[in-house]
């Protein structure tokens, strides 16, 4: 069993399986989750609440964040080859020195206020 916490060490969630790699998480109350060093490969965040997530140094190669909630979320140092953001609300969430990002999916994704690569998305 996994314990998931939040950003102040508090458990969250707590996931049934061995590893978070292939895990469905999808449609979760996970605001502030602490995913730091994580290795989330093909896992399904579709729909989640991930408001103020990190995702520091995790690998999300693969990822779905497909229709997520990730406002100001940090993805700084993230790995994001294949990761899909697809219609996700990444308002104010950073991706300072992200992984591949240009490999990643973020059709129509909201990004007001959100820091790729130290550049601001306005619109």
């Amino acid at each position: 069993m996994i314990k998931i916490k939040n950003l102040s060490g508090k458990v969250i969630y707590e996931y049934k399986g061995e590893t978070l790699k292939l895990a469905n998480l999808g449609g979760l109350d996970l605001r502030f989750a602490n995913f730091k060093h994580t290795n989330l490969y093909r896992t399904n965040f579709g729909g989640a609440n991930l408001e103020g997530a990190s995702f520091t140094f995790a690998n999300l190669k693969n990822a779905n964040f497909k229709n997520a909630k990730l406002n100001k979320a940090n993805f700084d140092n993230a790995k994001l080859r294949n990761a899909t953001f697809q219609d996700a609300d990444l308002t104010a969430a950073t991706f300072k020195h992200s992984n591949r990002i240009k490999h990643a999916n973020f059709k129509n994704a909201t990004l007001k206020g959100t820091f790729i690569n130290h550049r601001e998305i306005t619109k």
